[in-house]
């Protein structure tokens, strides 16, 4: 175990020693001139190369530039969105109709009816509405048959009109 070490420390060793020799004796890459250009060298190296170089007022009107643009997107996008809510707004509303039909069978319970108006958009809330009917005991007294509901009728009135009260 002792003879490996001993030659792998040599190769170590001997491997640092023509490292450092190769570094030592190779050429000074920092040792090259390095000339200073004036600026108006350096803008035309750059503009013969496609660069665009700007002072700083021509920059910040840039810059100015470009957060106008940003905020006429942001307002453009803001004014899509009303669009696009009113544009469902309108939708919605001409798919509610004013008046429905209720057709409530043998069996069907007053969660299917509440989902049934919530759908059609008589009310806001299937849950709601069934808690509210829970609460006053008008499950059991639902009736069958056709029910006209208007889209004026408050959750009283419904009820009132399915339960026949």
């Amino acid at each position: 175990m002792k003879k490996p070490l001993q030659f792998f420390s040599i190769g170590l060793l001997t491997a640092t020693a023509l490292i450092s020799v190769f570094f030592i004796t190779s050429p000074d890459s920092s040792s090259k001139t390095v000339t200073a250009l004036s600026d108006e060298k350096m803008i035309d190296q750059l503009q013969s190369k496609n660069y665009h170089v700007l002072t700083e007022e021509q920059a910040a009107e840039l810059e100015s530039m470009a957060a106008k643009a940003e905020e006429i997107v942001k307002e453009e996008k803001a004014q899509d969105h009303v669009k696009e809510e009113e544009k469902e707004d309108k939708e919605q509303v001409d798919e509610k109709p004013s008046t429905y039909t209720l057709v409530v069978n043998a069996g069907t319970s007053s969660t299917e009816i509440s989902q049934i108006l919530e759908d059609k958009g008589f009310i806001d809330s299937a849950e709601s509405f069934n808690i509210y009917l829970d609460d006053r005991n008008l499950t059991e007294y639902v009736q069958i048959g056709e029910f006209e509901i208007v889209e004026e009728m408050n959750r009283d009135e419904i009820a009132d009109k399915i339960t026949r009260q």
